[in-house]
């Protein structure tokens, strides 16, 4: 991902921020490498790891594995969500609450 042009200049706009936070798809592939191309670039990142797979379980769990071994922090969804409203006088937190306890069965 870091390799694009487009991306590249999308993400430069943003040169005070060193956080990055990646969650998707192949994580043994194309967030393996967009992680690792953003350590070299000197961000921190976090994997949202419940928000992760791979078409094997099997490429996931290295994936994670290896991604924790280069300095990736792992977090969860939940987490996340928390971290970034850090604590609950935020004027979201109701709503992120409620979005939280949603019941995707219902």
């Amino acid at each position: 991902m870091c390799g694009d042009e487009n991306v590249h200049a999308f993400y430069s706009k943003f040169a005070d921020r060193k956080h990055a936070v990646l969650y998707g798809l192949e994580a043994h592939v194309c967030i393996r490498m967009t992680a690792l191309d953003l350590i070299s670039q000197g961000y921190t990142v976090h994997l949202v790891v419940d928000s992760c797979s791979s078409m094997s379980h099997g490429d996931r769990n290295i994936a994670i594995e290896a991604l924790r071994d280069a300095g990736v922090r792992m977090t969860s969804f939940q987490s996340l969500v928390f971290e970034l409203l850090q604590d609950a006088k935020h004027p979201k937190f109701k709503d992120c609450l409620a979005l939280l306890k949603m019941n995707p069965k219902e």
